[in-house]
């Protein structure tokens, strides 16, 4: 972790730094290099991905967690129980940050996420979406979800007389991802 922490952080300190770099000759040719950096910042996005090294450093975190918590479950049932409890409570901790940060924007707890769902519930796109996905749809979305939570706990690798039994690999062939997208952003209506 602390190597994805490291090289997050060198990452963003890296285009910092491109932009302070001064280059060589007169004035007005630094100050033209500095105004076409400007721009460069104003044209891409650049403040959305400076933002978004954070959160990717919290998705990481709770993958691991998430995969710590599953392979304990293979070794011992009574750790992996504390594991699970303890990545709940931590998870469960940062909802309540992003919702109190979305709730208000003087809050102190200011996250990216609260930042994003501040402006979804601002912005009519998603009552839109909600009014096109029906009650019974939702509920059978969200029980889809808890189903395969539970199996994906319940199947995790046992030891088996000194061996593992493994769940069979997943089909990630850039095919397979392309179709995936194209079929999400088909039911999403884009």
């Amino acid at each position: 972790m602390s190597l994805s922490a490291a090289f997050i952080a060198m990452l963003g300190k890296q285009w910092l730094n491109r932009y302070l770099r001064h280059t060589g000759g007169s004035t007005v040719e630094r100050c033209a290099d500095r105004q076409r950096k400007s721009d460069g910042l104003e044209r891409w996005p650049f403040r959305l991905f400076i933002d978004s090294l954070p959160l990717m450093l919290q998705i990481a975190l709770l993958l691991l967690a998430c995969g710590l918590s599953r392979y304990m479950w293979s070794i011992n049932t009574s750790v992996a129980r504390v594991v699970i409890s303890l990545t709940a409570l931590g998870l469960l901790f940062y909802i309540g940050i992003v919702a109190a940060g979305t709730s208000s924007y003087e809050c102190p707890f200011q996250t990216p996420a609260s930042e994003v769902l501040r402006y979804l519930r601002d912005s009519g796109e998603t009552w839109k979406l909600l009014a096109r996905m029906s009650p019974p749809d939702a509920i059978s979305r969200i029980h889809a979800t808890w189903v395969n939570i539970r199996q994906g706990f319940t199947s995790a690798p046992h030891r088996v007389h000194g061996t593992r039994r493994y769940l069979p690999s997943w089909n990630i062939s850039p095919s397979h991802i392309a179709s995936g997208i194209r079929s999400t952003f088909t039911r999403v209506g884009h």
